[in-house]
């Protein structure tokens, strides 16, 4: 006979279970995702809608731009404080905390006039946390729930729902933007949101996992939130008011920098554990994590406001362009898998990164006028060398890291792939800024514009080439032999 469990959330869960019925596990995740999915669709949802937003705000490539890299931003702080946010408020709590306002923010962002361009960043800001912490409480709630046997099937289920999520962002956004307008890319979520508050939020338990914070540290948790507030700043007012807007880069660089810092320091409530850097494998993966955030967020920020800024394509027409490359960068995320488990690791890791690189380079060579099946062609090859590098460079990095420190390694890895992200699309919006004003015929200084931003794409990855020479695992070093005595 089984006996009962002796830790409290865990003799929760056990009892969840019990009064949930045979379909408790099955249906306590449906709901769970039904809340979630939306949120971190609104990630990509978004990009598609930027030439209306822009002209509804009266604002510049590099001011509307701060609408994704601050969310991706504040969703990487999230991620980093998320233990102590959930084992200070217990799972239910957060979950309906983050839910309620999610919906909350988003009804406010579909309701600002046209000079609340300032409030539209703040909303994206805690709604970037918001999602960072509603992904942590999804991964908590599959790991409670399911068995070690099942487990990793309820994870790659999860997963799939994940990547899918983002890639289906573009396509959804630009069919309401067309059709209703930029504001249901925030309304969208209300529904699927609202019935996942109400139908999931009783499955969950109250308490939260022993090993987690009660909690959050206030030094981290300050120089992150001075880092994602300078960020945000200082992109939406570098051009109108310079002055205040080298205060707050000054102010994002300086917090990143006391963050660093801190966790240097304080090794033993560390979230991220920057002396691994000085381990070549793990330094390199880094590297490439943060040029494949990059690349990945920047040309989903670019390609729809290309097609529409420079194509004259509507939203709908870009969103249904980049869905085939959508698709394929989730199919190949499993493929990937498969190679990497089947090849070497480093070489399939290689061939995603000159995938990505020769499809931003064709961007320079045929460039104007945009045909949709050459547009689809070579957004396709991009999106099939993302697909394989995200998995390669996964497993490359409990490879490479010592076994100790592989959860460490892979949150590292993820926090520089999120930064790189917001680096990406931050400066996609400062090379667009060139370009002339919306609504113009296609120009020659529109034209370079867009040239110097797939150029900036195709020139990020190079670190990460060089980068891919020190993704070795270490050798392992041969037994001694032992002597043979004479006799």
């Amino acid at each position: 006979m089984n006996q009962p469990p002796t830790d409290p959330f865990a003799r929760e869960i056990a009892a969840l279970r019990h009064s949930g019925g045979e379909h408790h596990r099955r249906d306590t995740i449906l709901w769970l995702m039904m809340g979630i999915f939306p949120m971190i669709m609104s990630t990509t949802a978004i990009n598609v809608a930027i030439p209306d937003i822009k002209t509804y705000f009266h604002a510049t490539h590099l001011e509307v731009q701060v609408l994704s890299s601050a969310f991706l931003a504040s969703m990487t702080v999230a991620l980093l404080l998320c233990g102590g946010v959930i084992g200070k408020l217990g799972v239910r709590r957060t979950f309906r905390t983050v839910i309620g306002g999610f919906m909350l923010t988003s009804l406010m962002g579909a309701l600002l006039p046209p000079d609340g361009l300032v409030w539209l960043a703040v909303v994206r800001v805690v709604q970037g946390f918001l999602t960072g912490i509603a992904q942590a409480v999804a991964m908590l709630v599959i790991i409670s729930n399911f068995p070690s046997a099942l487990r990793g099937r309820a994870i790659s289920l999860y997963g799939l729902g994940i990547t899918l999520s983002p890639i289906l962002g573009p396509f959804v956004g630009g069919v309401l933007t067309s059709w209703i307008g930029w504001q249901s890319v925030f309304v969208f979520t209300l529904p699927l949101c609202a019935w996942s508050w109400l139908s999931a939020s009783h499955r969950m338990p109250v308490g939260a996992p022993a090993d987690l914070p009660r909690s959050v540290r206030g030094l981290p948790a300050l120089w992150l939130s001075a880092f994602v507030t300078g960020l945000t700043g200082a992109f939406l007012l570098w051009l109108r008011q310079p002055l205040w807007g080298g205060g707050f880069a000054v102010l994002a660089a300086l917090g990143l920098l006391l963050f660093c810092l801190d966790q240097l320091k304080h090794r033993q409530q560390q979230v991220l554990n920057f002396s691994l850097l000085r381990l070549p494998g793990v330094f390199a993966a880094s590297v490439i994590s943060f040029a494949y955030g990059l690349g990945l967020f920047g040309t989903t920020y670019l390609l729809p406001v290309y097609l529409q800024d420079l194509g004259g394509w509507a939203s709908w027409e870009a969103g249904v362009a980049l869905l085939p490359g959508g698709v394929m960068l989730g199919l190949m995320l499993y493929v990937g898998g498969i190679m990497t488990d089947r090849y070497s690791m480093r070489w399939t890791l290689l061939f995603g990164l000159l995938m990505f690189i020769i499809s931003n380079a064709a961007f320079l060579g045929f460039f104007h006028p945009i045909h949709l099946g050459w547009f689809v062609a070579v957004t396709i090859v991009g999106r099939v060398g993302l697909g394989l590098t995200i998995p390669s460079l996964n497993a490359g990095v409990t490879q490479v890291a010592p076994e100790q420190y592989a959860s460490t390694a892979t949150v590292m890895v993820s926090f520089f792939r999120s930064l790189g992200g917001s680096v990406g699309v931050g400066a996609v919006g400062l090379l667009l800024e060139f370009s002339t004003t919306p609504g113009q015929a296609p120009g020659p200084a529109k034209v370079l514009a867009y040239q110097s931003a797939f150029l900036a794409m195709t020139l990020s990855f190079l670190p990460a080439l060089l980068a891919w020479f020190w993704m070795r695992p270490p050798r392992p070093q041969a037994p001694p032999i032992a002597k043979v005595s004479k006799s």
